[in-house]
């Protein structure tokens, strides 16, 4: 059974009635996790073809690359860039399963990008969300990573606020497609 969401705007867990919070454990991909880890991002994503003014054409054309890019091969394009990819784990009905997902895709010259982070529904605003980012910021800056970047599209107006509660800065936006007009939003840290 899931977890009752708080009616608290607290993202921080230990604020939070531990009665209701579920016991998560974060841990490295494995391939058989794959099919769970494709109904959590694009549970995630396909949200926002729900956003007032957003084409549901766009988001399933959106999801249709993405399925045959970065997510029909996740070893490939994470661990084989130098990156890493975690999922985020919970016990259902004795059966473990993926709640929360998170990617780095290696780059050049130190940096990486942060990708197809997404936490199910019922388990935001219990903090997995930034023990995800925490998890991945801690093993770039173990691997030399030395700046992470991420894209994020302009309706992920909760993402914009959560990144840079994690001191994330805003550093460019890029139209990524004219019609329906889409705009992409950039954020990068650079780690210590």
């Amino acid at each position: 059974m899931a977890p009752t969401p708080h009616t608290t705007e607290a993202a921080d867990p230990s604020s939070t009635d531990t009665a209701t919070l579920p016991e998560i454990k974060i841990r490295s991909y494995w391939a058989d996790d794959h099919k769970q880890v494709l109904e959590v991002v694009t549970e995630g994503l396909m949200e926002y073809s729900k956003v007032e003014g957003q084409s549901l054409e766009f988001w399933n054309n959106y999801m249709d690359r993405s399925l045959r890019g970065d997510l029909a091969d996740l070893e490939g394009i994470y661990f084989g860039s130098g990156g890493h990819f975690w999922v985020a784990t919970t016990v259902e009905d004795g059966e473990e399963v993926v709640v929360g997902t998170i990617g780095l895709e290696a780059k050049a010259d130190g940096e990486a990008k942060l990708r197809r982070m997404s936490v199910k529904e019922e388990y935001r605003r219990f903090g997995i969300g930034r023990q995800l980012v925490k998890v991945l910021e801690d093993w770039a800056v173990a691997n030399k990573i030395r700046k992470v970047w991420l894209s994020s599209g302009f309706v992920m107006k909760n993402s914009h606020r959560f990144y840079r509660n994690l001191g994330y800065k805003q550093f460019k936006v890029e139209v990524y497609c004219e019609d329906p007009y889409f705009e992409l939003f950039f954020f990068e840290k650079t780690l210590t």
